[in-house]
């Protein structure tokens, strides 16, 4: 996966502000970026699980993505998921299962590529560590 220079900068700036603002549970990047079959005019796609839905925090880190994409002239388009949610067997549909299989998990430690059930990130407001930059292991 071969991001831009302001594409890495933006999710950088997501990945900090929403671990810094909300109790993230899950950051995955996901879509034709995450495939490394994206194109310049590609949008980032990415998954962001939170514990429940709720529409004001979903408002909120909708208003961050806009700010985010407007500094960093690129487009994440995110896809809001609640535990709850998550937890139940319906849910795991096919969009769940392609998440699940090429999505790049983004959390305070490294980027690392699925699989793996989602959820699985912990944040560092969990584990106590500092975000760090994105890392293949």
């Amino acid at each position: 996966m071969k991001l831009a220079e302001n594409e890495e900068r933006a999710l950088k700036a997501l990945r900090d502000n929403l671990y810094n603002r909300y109790p993230i549970l899950d950051f995955r990047l996901f879509g034709s970026k995450a495939r490394g079959e994206g194109r310049q005019d590609s949008d980032l796609d990415v998954m962001l699980e939170i514990p429940d839905y709720d529409r004001r925090t979903v408002e909120q880190i909708d208003d961050l993505i806009y700010k985010i994409n407007l500094e960093f002239d690129v487009f994440i388009s995110a896809l809001f998921l609640g535990r709850m949610k998550l937890n139940k067997a319906d849910v795991r549909s096919a969009d769940i299962q392609v998440i699940q299989r090429e999505g790049f998990r983004y959390d305070h430690r490294r980027q690392e590529k699925g699989p793996g059930p989602i959820p699985i990130a912990t944040s560092p407001r969990e584990s106590g560590r500092s975000p760090l930059s994105f890392q293949r292991r």
